[in-house]
């Protein structure tokens, strides 16, 4: 990672990715940067979602998810684990999109890091300006093509 942007209240932020064992993930991990509020109070979500056909495709439905609300939390420089409300049965191989989002009280920040030599002309990074109110939507909006290739890990 090279540099941070702010996760945007209600936006939600997608990364195409390729599966890369056949297994029942329960959770994902993504990483805070020393920007984001030291006493944070909002709602953080994951989700991975299939991918719709093309060429590189976008993000389709939703096959798991899972918040974690927080209150007065320092989250500066803080790995973020949060569990799925069930299971994502992901195939090796096969792309998906994973999902980060939050939902914000007034004037709260979080922000994550990503590389920024990315092209946000290759579309394997996506995003939509709302759709997160605590919950992700069962289906994706396509988005816009953006720039924050972010890191996560799941497992």
């Amino acid at each position: 990672m090279l540099s941070e942007w702010p996760l945007s209240d209600t936006y939600i932020w997608y990364v195409q990715f390729t599966c890369p064992s056949t297994a029942n993930y329960k959770n994902l991990q993504f990483f805070c940067t020393l920007s984001s509020t030291p006493t944070y109070n909002g709602t953080l979500g994951v989700a991975i979602y299939s991918n719709s056909a093309g060429q590189p495709g976008a993000p389709n439905s939703l096959i798991a998810s899972g918040t974690q609300t927080f209150t007065n939390a320092d989250m500066d420089n803080r790995y973020v684990d949060i569990l799925f409300s069930s299971a994502a049965s992901l195939e090796a191989n096969k792309l998906y999109w994973v999902a980060i989002a939050g939902d914000h009280n007034s004037g709260e920040l979080i922000y994550s890091g990503f590389h920024n030599d990315y092209n946000g002309a290759y579309g394997i990074v996506r995003y939509q300006t709302s759709g997160f109110s605590g919950s992700f939507p069962p289906t994706a909006g396509i988005g816009t093509t953006g720039e924050y290739a972010y890191w996560f890990r799941i497992y």
